[in-house]
């Protein structure tokens, strides 16, 4: 199923069904209903863990990169 390739897949195919699923003008209903589960099943990451990677790839802290996280 394709949902399940682009689950094991991740990361950028992970975004890939979850636009399916937003796409209601040319995907059929079917096909964004098993998409979305996509958009449920998200791994989330530990705000510090985010905020450590943003500051070591910036070379900047996270609060002069972004006036809002």
């Amino acid at each position: 199923m394709l949902r399940d390739a682009l689950r094991s897949n991740g990361g950028i195919y992970i975004k890939l069904g979850q636009l399916i699923a937003t796409l209601d003008v040319i995907v059929p209903d079917e096909y964004r209903t098993v998409m979305s589960t996509l958009t449920r099943e998200c791994k989330t990451e530990d705000y510090e863990d985010i905020k450590r990677t943003i500051e070591e790839e910036t070379g900047y802290p996270i609060n002069v990169v972004f006036s809002e996280f």
